[in-house]
């Protein structure tokens, strides 16, 4: 019987897994890298003034991804080269008259997806980045869904849709709107989690969710979430609160204390 209960739980995130994979079969069985590099052959001279074997050029498949091969992959690589050489991330002066390193959202300096660069080459880092977000966000979603009391099969299905929606699957590449977004679920279920009066884990967690958002490196998704964070505490929670006989003021106290240190670690 528990042998039972331990597969039953164990499945659902082992089919994510599954589905994961398969995404990303190419990857694991052919070594080929989700980089856009079709782009500096097929766009950028001087590579452009050589047909590399195609009648007029190498064919460019999506042209919305062409920051990532000319910005956010040479921002991450230098940033990456500084830190191991033990100086700070600063300025970059490789673009124009030069340009903030560290202060640019996008280069991401403090990523936690950064860690996969301690490891691999920087090409692998950065794939493994880039197919570790879909990933990440499933489980998260999932691990909501399951919370707000859905069953197995619609918090899959929820889990899916959201990792694989046509949003991230068209900025997949980018390795920086992905990890941003996959704090959402995550966040809400802390919410949850606080005003349901759990343990003090989730007190401690909170800032540090909100400022690893902040590090991932899109600030446009971190304002989205912080307004859907705001509507769905006053949706689920102020709104039933207000129809007491008191509004419990001190209750909000602790989680917007830490939400703004969150903000503020950065």
């Amino acid at each position: 019987m528990k042998f039972g209960k331990i597969l039953s739980r164990l499945f659902p995130f082992s089919f994510l897994v599954i589905v994961w994979f398969f995404l990303f079969l190419p990857f694991f069985t052919k070594g080929l890298l989700p980089i856009p590099a079709d782009i500096i052959t097929g766009v950028y001279f001087p590579w452009l003034d050589y047909k590399w074997g195609f009648p007029t050029g190498v064919p460019v498949k999506n042209p919305i991804l062409s920051d990532v091969p000319s910005l956010l992959y040479p921002w991450r690589s230098f940033a990456i080269d500084q830190l191991k050489n033990f100086e700070w991330p600063l300025w970059n002066p490789y673009y124009f008259a030069g340009m903030p390193l560290l202060a640019n959202f996008q280069s991401a300096v403090f990523s936690y997806v950064n860690v996969f660069f301690l490891f691999f080459p920087k090409a692998v880092a950065w794939s493994l980045g880039v197919i570790t977000s879909p990933l990440l966000t499933m489980l998260l979603m999932y691990l909501f869904l399951k919370h707000k009391k859905l069953k197995i099969l619609p918090s899959l299905l929820g889990s899916i849709v959201f990792s694989l929606s046509g949003f991230e699957i068209a900025w997949m590449e980018y390795s920086v709107l992905g990890h941003t977004a996959l704090f959402l679920p995550i966040l809400l279920l802390t919410i949850d989690k606080i005003f349901e009066n759990k343990n003090r884990f989730w007190y401690f967690l909170l800032p540090l969710l909100v400022a690893s958002q902040i590090f991932s490196g899109y600030l446009p998704i971190v304002i989205y979430s912080y307004l859907i964070c705001f509507f769905y505490i006053l949706f689920f929670y102020i709104y039933p609160d207000l129809k007491l006989p008191r509004f419990n003021f001190k209750r909000y106290f602790p989680f917007v204390s830490l939400f703004i240190l969150g903000i503020l670690m950065p």
